[in-house]
């Protein structure tokens, strides 16, 4: 089974108009862009990855806080709930032995 062949492009430069690309006007002319340019340049592309990495470190860092609070808090309640239980464990014991 042969597979159906593509068209073409509209539009084919020719050998002229690649090698000899249209000239600009003066008007057209880029120039050196100023030093406060390149920095507004360079912040545009650089703040939003920056932004990205300190949310990242920030939401990491907040996870580790949690998770350390939480590993004290868990083992505060179970040190709690097993001083409870052995307690009442032996008051029972002893309120069975004495009835």
């Amino acid at each position: 089974m042969s597979k159906p062949i593509k068209p073409g492009p509209r539009f084919v430069p020719t050998l002229t108009e690649v090698v000899n690309p249209p000239r600009l006007s003066a008007s057209q002319v880029p120039t050196e862009p100023t030093v406060d340019e390149l920095i507004e340049q360079v912040q545009r592309q650089v703040l939003p990855k920056l932004e990205r990495r300190v949310e990242q470190a920030l939401y990491r860092l907040v996870g580790e806080l949690i998770s350390q609070k939480w590993s004290t808090i868990s083992a505060d309640l179970t040190k709690e709930v097993n001083d409870l239980i052995d307690q009442r464990v032996r008051e029972a014991l002893a309120k069975q032995r004495t009835e």
